[in-house]
């Protein structure tokens, strides 16, 4: 027969339990409460790259066909990051397209 647990076992047996239902509960609730977060920021940055609204930086943008219009997006794109305290590197290349046409 196995030997009954002392106290200080238990104790330890409980504690472990409750690490274990916390991180169970952290996994299901992070998730739910940093995407809510990300889409509004999301939510801005696509609003103003598709032109459904202009900011105080960036005039509306209808498309992002033009020299001047990929510069604006960019400009925004690049001030967001600083923002987050990142730093962008812009890469100056041109990748051919399929359709020779296109080019």
């Amino acid at each position: 027969m196995a030997r009954p647990l002392s106290l200080k076992q238990k104790a330890t047996v409980r504690t472990l339990i409750i690490y274990l239902i916390l991180v169970f509960l952290l996994g299901i609730w992070l998730p739910i409460f940093g995407q809510q977060q990300a889409t509004v920021s999301q939510e801005r940055i696509v609003a103003l790259l598709s032109g459904a609204e202009g900011s105080d930086l960036a005039p509306t943008i209808k498309a992002r066909t033009t020299q001047a219009e990929r510069r604006i997006a960019r400009l925004y794109l690049t001030q967001w990051m600083e923002e987050l305290g990142l730093s962008a590197q812009e890469h100056h290349y041109r990748m051919p397209n399929l359709h020779p046409a296109l080019d």
